[in-house]
């Protein structure tokens, strides 16, 4: 699997993603920063990365992607 924690990022509803997860995440944001050619995207995908590695890094953090 390419994707095996962003692939369950739903749009429509909450997806939460632990410390334990981090890693996972952190990869699969940078193939997906790897895959854009757009400044702006890449930008918002660094501001993500930035906060994967706060909640990897700190206690009781988590990463939450919130839909619609």
């Amino acid at each position: 699997l390419e994707f095996r924690c962003l692939g369950f990022v739903d749009r429509y509803g909450d997806t939460t993603f632990n410390r334990l997860q981090m890693d996972d995440v952190q990869r699969e944001l940078n193939l997906l920063r790897s895959k854009s050619n757009q400044s702006e995207v890449q930008a918002l995908l660094d501001q993500i990365s930035a906060l994967a590695q706060r909640c990897k890094s700190d206690v009781h953090t988590y990463l939450k992607f919130y839909g619609d």
